[in-house]
Order: structure tokens, then sequence, then C-alpha cells
């Protein structure tokens, strides 16, 4: 057999494994940074979630909601999940994202933006399971 072939073959045995594989009901975020570069990369959009460690809201969306094996799956798989801590310093330089929608700054507060910048889509507050579910699949 073919040298080639053969990687070929482990190549797309690998892609296949990955993208079946469920992951461990938790979304691999990224640093914003790292998303922008993974987002142009990839051509995905990016899911970017603001939060805040003492946000009881933001907690429940994570025990309720991103903790869903449905849910973490269709994100891993359909975009480029970045988290942002709203109270850290850097989190500064996103206000305009919101002064643009004559928002402010809530947690938790989801965006899904395009590999060039444009905001698709957002969600305020507390976001139940289907319905954030029906969010993130038609901004896909």
């Amino acid at each position: 057999m073919n040298s080639r072939y053969l990687a070929l073959i482990l190549i797309l045995v690998g892609m296949v494994l990955i993208f079946l594989t469920p992951h461990e009901g938790k979304v691999s975020w990224k640093e914003f940074d790292r998303g922008v570069e993974l987002s142009k990369a990839s051509g995905k959009y990016m899911l970017i979630y603001f939060h805040s460690e003492t946000c009881s809201v933001c907690k429940a969306m994570d025990r309720e909601v991103l903790s869903d094996k449905k849910i973490v799956n269709f994100i891993e798989l359909n975009f480029i999940p970045v988290k942002v801590d709203a109270n850290a310093e850097n989190s500064k330089r996103f206000m305009h994202l919101f002064k643009d929608r004559n928002e402010s700054l809530v947690v938790p507060f989801f965006i899904i933006m395009s590999p060039d910048g444009k905001v698709m889509g957002y969600r305020v507050g507390y976001v139940p399971k289907e319905e954030f579910f029906n969010f993130i699949r038609d901004m896909k």
C-alpha cells in the first residue's frame, strides 16, 4: 500500500474520531486573542461568553445550559468558544460592542461574531437550554 494513501487514511480516521467523540461536558473556552486567530484560520464564527465569577446567573448558565452534552458538542463542532471575564481589566476593550447596540455589559452576555469581526447575534441574561440551542443553531 502506498504510504501517501495510508497517511491520508490515518488523517481521515483521526478527523472522524475528533468530530464524533463527545466532549467531557465542558466547553473548551479560549482567550479572546487566541479565539480570533482560530476563527480567522478556520472560518468558524466565535461564540463569545462574557461572564463574571461572582454572577449567580452565569453560574446557573454554566451548570444548567453550558454543561449539556448536546450544547457542548454543538459549540465545539461549530464555533470557536471564547470566554471573557467582564471584571477583568482587559474587558474594557469590548465596550464598543455593547455601546453600538445601546446595551450595557450585563452578564451573562453571549455574542456570535464572524471571523471578520461582525456581530451576527447576541443574547443577554439567562437563556434556557432549548432557546440557547436554537440561538446557536440558527447562527451557525
